[in-house]
């Protein structure tokens, strides 16, 4: 009886050996929402020149947008400042996104111009509205005048690269030096600061710097204080993409919404 009983139930429990194993395989190959989403955050920094009295004040003006890339579909949050008046002089600033949503394959986009509205859009050519709006097609460029000082390492994941503009004796509104941000968190990404520069380099440019010196400005007889501008594109470490990923399937269904009423 015993062998008769071993003979029924072997192949019982190698059958839900099977189907946990399976289980435990087939869960460990799903691909989770934080490795199907992608976030990129742009950031522009530049100087800006104000003369008061016989001085100048420098201040920094700063744009920051972030960018989304799930599956084939890429979304742009764009900040904008929403002023809201109360009385003759009292006013209250928001900082608010409008959406860009596209698909790699087309040509155009949706826009949801307003944060409250993600219902209405209006469909652009999505090269010219990002290259107006979204730092799309930013170049930058190493010519000959360009020497390499210094080179050196901020992590395991940043590369960088000094150099010195050699040509730059007078001109008051050009860079004295260029400093390049190597970063191997980036390698991967379908996003360029300077195509002409991760192909010369064969490694993805994060970060670009563009160093002015003091200098006297003889036209207007005044100094010039030191500034610099930068500009960076930052991998970002998605803490909700389940979010996002909703987010874009409802902006999606609301474009097709808008599609279907024409």
């Amino acid at each position: 009886m015993n062998s008769f009983k071993l003979k029924v139930f072997k192949p019982v429990i190698l059958i839900i050996f099977s189907l946990i194993l399976f289980s435990f395989v087939f869960l460990g190959f799903q691909s989770s929402p934080s490795k199907e989403v992608t976030h990129l955050r742009i950031t522009t920094s530049f100087p800006l020149l104000r003369l008061i009295g016989k001085e100048i004040n420098v201040s920094m003006m700063k744009d920051t947008i972030d960018v989304f890339f799930y599956k084939s579909t890429v979304l742009y949050y764009l900040p904008y400042i929403q002023q809201d008046q109360f009385g003759d002089s009292l006013q209250l600033e928001k900082r608010k996104h409008s959406y860009f949503i596209y698909h790699k394959d087309s040509s155009n986009g949706h826009l949801f111009k307003y944060q409250e509205d993600s219902i209405n859009s209006i469909k652009i050519n999505a090269d010219s509205f990002l290259t107006a709006r979204g730092h799309y097609g930013t170049e930058f460029y190493l010519n000959d005048s360009c020497i390499l000082i210094e080179t050196s390492f901020e992590n395991n994941n940043i590369e960088i690269e000094k150099y010195y503009n050699k040509n730059n004796v007078s001109n008051l509104f050009y860079h004295d030096s260029i400093y390049l941000y190597f970063d191997k968190m980036l390698f991967d990404i379908n996003l360029s600061i300077s195509k002409s520069i991760d192909k010369l380099k064969l490694k993805k440019l994060g970060k670009v710097r563009l160093i002015y010196n003091a200098k006297f400005d003889n036209l207007n007889k005044i100094m010039l204080p030191k500034r610099e501008m930068y500009y960076e594109v930052q991998r970002i470490e998605n803490e909700n993409p389940q979010v996002i990923i909703d987010f874009i399937d409802k902006l999606n269904k609301a474009i097709n919404l808008q599609l279907a009423k024409k």
